[in-house]
């Protein structure tokens, strides 16, 4: 048999809910009458002055020919040649990178996933979803572990 409420809901329990109901937002009202009060420590003028006050901007970087020409006279002491160590270090760390953004984004997915078979209450689907992250936990812990560590290990 399903559970009813009718035999609750009474005259007596409606009065009293709605007197209660009356007190708490008396209550409320009073609360956000004192609090306001104290907002209104500084007069509207100071405030006013405060909102309009602009902050002083910063010089802005100019990027033009110049620095692209400076930038490539670095390039050529920092990398000698295609065929170099250097090209290498900063082609793996940039492959290192692009793929720690991937599992960044791959990790994202996969929580959202199993939070929704969480909202959705669906057991298999979390058990399976939460099976294949914690599968490939071990793999981001390595690439963390490379990412963090990649000096010593090419030493």
């Amino acid at each position: 048999m399903a559970l009813t409420l009718s035999k609750f809901v009474t005259k007596r329990t409606v009065t009293s809910i709605c007197a209660l109901s009356t007190l708490i937002w008396i209550l409320k009202r009073r609360n956000r009458k004192q609090v306001a009060k104290y907002r209104n420590i500084w007069p509207v003028e100071d405030i006013q002055y405060i909102i309009k006050e602009e902050k002083p901007k910063g010089p802005k970087a100019h990027v033009n020919a110049r620095f692209f020409r400076q930038l490539y006279q670095l390039l050529k002491i920092g990398i000698p040649s295609i065929i170099s160590s250097e090209f290498a270090f900063v082609l793996l760390i940039a492959g290192i990178l692009i793929t720690k953004s991937f599992c960044d984004l791959w990790m994202i997915n996969m929580s959202t996933l199993i939070e929704s078979s969480i909202l959705k209450m669906d057991k298999s689907l979390f058990k399976r979803r939460l099976l294949k992250f914690l599968a490939v936990l071990p793999m981001a812990a390595k690439q963390l572990y490379f990412l963090t560590n990649w000096k010593k290990l090419l030493i």
